[in-house]
């Protein structure tokens, strides 16, 4: 119908029954040969299950740097004895009793300890991006 109404001959059509199946028949034959050259057939669509996960895309990298530097700060905020056993705990993987002997404590002070660093974490990773960039840029506007 766009080429019956964009048509530049102004003039009227004699019989506008063949002249719709004229146009009908240009129009398919000019479909088939744009997707012949085009090699349409071979095309498929993508979908979103398809589409590679590229691990190493710059943001991904650049949000993974923002939370290692945002936890690292909150490490740095703990006590020295509090950080060296969370990092012993998550990071060597000694035991609770290991490290209890080594410092001389109890094991019940080195879960409180524990404890007590997973909870910053928790709440430094809970805490707002915006929140975050702002400590992290020494703004203030952290609560």
């Amino acid at each position: 119908m766009l080429r019956v109404i964009r048509r530049d001959d102004r003039t009227e059509i004699e019989r506008p029954k063949c002249y719709l199946f004229q146009v009908a028949q240009a129009t398919l034959i000019d479909r088939h040969r744009r997707q012949s050259a085009r090699k349409a057939f071979l095309h498929c669509e993508l979908m979103e299950e398809m589409h590679p996960v590229d691990e190493l895309h710059p943001l991904h990298i650049l949000i993974a740097r923002d939370e290692f530097r945002t936890l690292a700060g909150a490490l740095s905020g703990l006590p020295e004895r509090t950080r060296e056993i969370i990092i012993a705990v998550r990071i060597g993987g000694e035991s609770l009793k290991a490290l209890a002997s080594k410092y001389e404590v109890s094991t019940s002070a080195i879960e409180k300890h524990v404890t007590k660093a997973l909870r910053v974490l928790e709440k430094t990773r809970n805490r707002p991006a915006r929140d975050r960039m702002a400590t992290g840029l020494g703004l203030g506007f952290a609560n």
